[in-house]
């Protein structure tokens, strides 16, 4: 008889496990999805523009309007004719870049940097070293961009370690 009893009690707690077996396999076997999201920040990004018109090539740099902080930019011209660059607002360095300064602001455009082509004359009797009509001449602007840090003053300033955007 005892041995009867362990059996149903066994048989009794058994059972009572068994049922939450399935509510737990449930449990964890489960899944949902949803849509949707929240922005928690936006990386600045530039859109470089450039267009050339009568022997000038022109720069201008825009920082996105929905960028979380200003961005700083600097640009930098190869050919093999001689050029005059300049733009107010922009500085040559001795590294051979040319620099924007202030930093542009969310949704703010730099000023013009010109690049002035110096092209040689047409070949003549009189310049025989000159270009042939149909001579083709590559001016490459190579620009980049960084975001804005600050020092403990609360001044901005460029990190060239890390480029935003670049282009050429």
């Amino acid at each position: 008889m005892k041995r009867k009893t362990t059996l149903l009690a066994a048989l009794a707690i058994a059972s009572v496990l068994g049922m939450g077996i399935a509510p737990a396999g449930a449990y964890f076997t489960d899944s949902s999805t949803a849509n949707g999201g929240i922005p928690i920040g936006i990386t600045p990004s530039t859109d470089f523009y450039e267009w050339y018109e009568n022997g000038v090539k022109h720069l201008t740099v825009t920082n996105s309007a929905d960028a979380s902080s200003p961005v700083f930019v600097r640009a930098r011209a190869y050919t093999s004719l001689p050029t005059t660059i300049s733009g107010s607002g922009w500085i040559a360095a001795d590294d051979g870049w040319y620099y924007y300064s202030p930093a542009i602001a969310p949704g703010g455009t730099s000023e013009d940097l010109t690049v002035t082509i110096q092209f040689p004359p047409i070949r003549s009797t009189d310049e025989p070293n000159g270009a042939e009509i149909g001579d083709n001449y590559n001016i490459i602007v190579v620009y980049e961009s960084t975001p804005a840090i600050y020092d403990a003053a609360g001044n901005p300033a460029p990190d060239w370690s890390y480029i935003l955007d670049s282009g050429n």
